[in-house]
């Protein structure tokens, strides 16, 4: 079972081409790993995932790949 382990945060990104501003949970999943889960409006817009070659890849969602590169990106410059 996942369990939040940050509170949520702020972030801005190009999502297909427009800027948005997303709400952004992060959760770990049993064995350590983190995840985010990114909310528009509150409702789930996506979740990602940095892989340890730190590429972004979505775990759920329909975005394309240069809007997830960019959600990635925006949560990097975080302090997490």
């Amino acid at each position: 079972m996942a369990h939040t382990t940050e509170p949520p945060f702020i972030i801005r990104a190009k999502i297909n081409g427009v800027e948005q501003q997303l709400t952004v949970k992060t959760e770990e999943t049993t064995d350590g790993v983190p995840y985010f889960i990114c909310l528009q409006d509150q409702e789930q817009l996506t979740e990602l995932r940095k892989e340890s070659n730190g590429k972004w890849v979505q775990l759920w969602g329909n975005l394309d790949t240069l809007s997830i590169l960019a959600i990635g990106k925006a949560i990097d410059c975080q302090p997490l």
